[in-house]
């Protein structure tokens, strides 16, 4: 607009050349006839042709103009859009994210709807690229920090992203868990209940192509199950829906055997999988594939190099379902053996204590090697509804890592002695076994594992990594505190840690609240389960 900085809505080109453009579509004559490239149109502003101002317009005579009258939203043309300086609106910047997705004010202040309308023109609506603003919104934030892993070629970060290029299962998931993170960030209902109907939709395309062995032999398909695994860890607070996935997966994997994931492009895949699938084992109480010699070299036998420390403790972590399946309660005590367990308490005993060696080789291999990678430092989270003091946990410092794959690497070290040492010591004290054994008491050592593991979530829930650590802390997490007592002040502490996971602040994955079992959520955390059930429906 002539005589307003930045007001014109001439050409790109015009506009640097400061020259009078005749605002031609979808080029301007005076640039076509100078042979140069226009530029196109500045999207600086949008206009809502509903508001007050512009419905009451009025001619010099008073009334209202008859050509603007006798158009509706519906029949509006581009000309009709260009309003004077009174009635433009600066677009919102692109990080104002949650602002663009049905924004309404009761004010005369217009705000642009800018998806999920019906009466912007076509030309104007924003609506597809709202998959694009929901991907991208999902892809940083729903696992914040995976990217962060040392020495490690194939960090857990959102998979199948590369499917967006072509419709298919993997497109459809990925579409559905960044519209329902989304949603369930932002309070926008609607968009949740799209993310929800896509992966119901998802569901039934997947077991369709289960059955179809020439479509089930793609990456692709892994990719799209273990984003549905975590659009359950995301909305879904009991485990059956993630374990059937992740069980799934398994069944899966062992159908292609474990030759199949010995490339760079699949080695990744397969490493990012071992933990889902031991924890889904472990909680459906059967053992797993993994636990077999092959499944435990052949992916790394042409770059035996390239397999990491934590790969290494996964080696140990395989193990466990077999014993723990053995008994009703793993980290309970007494001992109490499974009906029809298939394992003598003899060879468990035998079994856990050779696991415990190793694992404790693997302890002073890490060590070595990452001395330098960790430090004590002063804590500096509290979970939000705690009404304790930091001052009076059993801990004064916490652990402080290089990167998130040396906490994560130190967290479940000690979520698996603390699984070790309760079924040794559980054995031991049973009066079952037939070997001559020590008469140790191990309660200490199990109770100061679980301590060490509280030392780990500081720095698991820094902001810059609280998608991905806030998730991979919640197994060490049951860990510690099933053997710290239910009614300290620590286990209270990691009552409301679980809390913040679950509906607070740190990463916000509903399946943190079954976490710990049956426990009851403070009083500030039952009103944030509100809030989340008011955001995404059930089901």
């Amino acid at each position: 607009m002539v005589g307003v900085p930045g007001g014109s809505r001439g050409c790109a080109r015009c506009r640097r050349r400061k020259v009078k453009c005749d605002q031609a579509r979808p080029t301007c004559q005076r640039c076509a006839r100078a042979g140069l490239e226009c530029g196109g149109y500045p999207d600086n502003f949008l206009h809502d042709p509903r508001s007050s101002s512009h419905e009451q317009r009025r001619s010099p005579s008073g009334t209202r103009s008859t050509s603007q009258a006798s158009k509706s939203p519906a029949n509006l043309e581009p000309d009709d859009l260009e309003p004077d300086e009174s009635e433009l609106v600066d677009a919102e910047p692109a990080y104002a994210i949650s602002s663009m997705i049905r924004r309404e004010r009761n004010s005369n202040n217009r705000t642009v709807p800018l998806l999920h309308n019906n009466w912007m023109p076509e030309f104007l609506d924003l609506l597809p690229f709202s998959d694009n603003i929901c991907v991208s919104y999902a892809s940083v934030n729903i696992l914040k920090g995976a990217g962060k892993f040392r020495n490690v070629k194939h960090p857990f970060v959102l998979p199948g992203l590369a499917n967006l290029r072509k419709d298919g299962l993997a497109k459809n998931c990925i579409l559905a868990i960044s519209r329902t993170y989304f949603g369930q960030q932002h309070h926008q209902t609607d968009i949740a209940k799209d993310g929800l109907s896509l992966y119901s939709s998802a569901l039934k395309d997947l077991n369709g192509v289960l059955g179809d062995s020439k479509k089930n032999r793609t990456l692709e398909i892994f990719e799209a199950i273990v984003i549905m695994i975590l659009y359950e860890y995301l909305v879904a607070r009991k485990t059956v829906g993630w374990v059937s996935h992740a069980l799934g997966l398994e069944t899966l994997l062992k159908s292609y055997g474990p030759g199949a994931f010995n490339t760079p492009s699949t080695v990744g895949f397969f490493e990012n999988v071992r933990e889902m699938i031991v924890n889904a084992a472990m909680l459906s109480s059967r053992t797993t594939i993994l636990s077999e010699p092959d499944w435990k070299t052949i992916p790394w036998a042409d770059r035996p190099e390239d397999k990491s420390e934590l790969q290494h403790l996964f080696d140990i972590f395989v193990d466990l379902p077999e014993l723990t399946m053995q008994t009703t309660g793993p980290l309970g005590t007494p001992l109490e053996l499974r009906p029809g367990h298939t394992m003598d308490v003899d060879t468990m005993y035998r079994k856990s204590v050779d696991l415990l060696r190793k694992l404790d080789q693997w302890r002073r291999m890490w060590y070595n090697k990452n001395y330098e990678e960790f430090f004590e430092a002063q804590p500096t989270y509290t979970p939000k509804g705690w009404i304790g003091r930091t001052e009076e946990l059993n801990w004064k410092t916490v652990w402080h890592f290089s990167t998130l794959y040396e906490a994560q690497a130190y967290a479940v070290y000690h979520a698996i002695l603390i699984l070790l040492l309760r079924m040794i010591s559980n054995l031991e004290q049973s009066g079952l076994l037939s070997l001559d054994h020590p008469k140790v008491d191990r309660t200490f050592a199990i109770y100061m594992a679980g301590i060490e593991i509280c030392r780990c979530v500081d720095f698991h829930l820094i902001e810059a990594q609280s998608g991905a650590g806030s998730l991979l802390i919640l197994m060490p997490l049951r860990c510690a505190w099933k053997t710290i007592g239910e009614n300290s002040i620590e286990s209270q502490w990691l009552e409301a840690v679980v809390a913040d996971i679950s509906v607070g602040d740190r990463g916000r994955w509903a399946i943190a609240g079954g976490t710990l079992g049956e426990w009851k959520f403070s009083r500030s955390s039952n009103m944030a389960h509100r809030v989340f059930d008011n955001t995404l429906p059930s089901g």
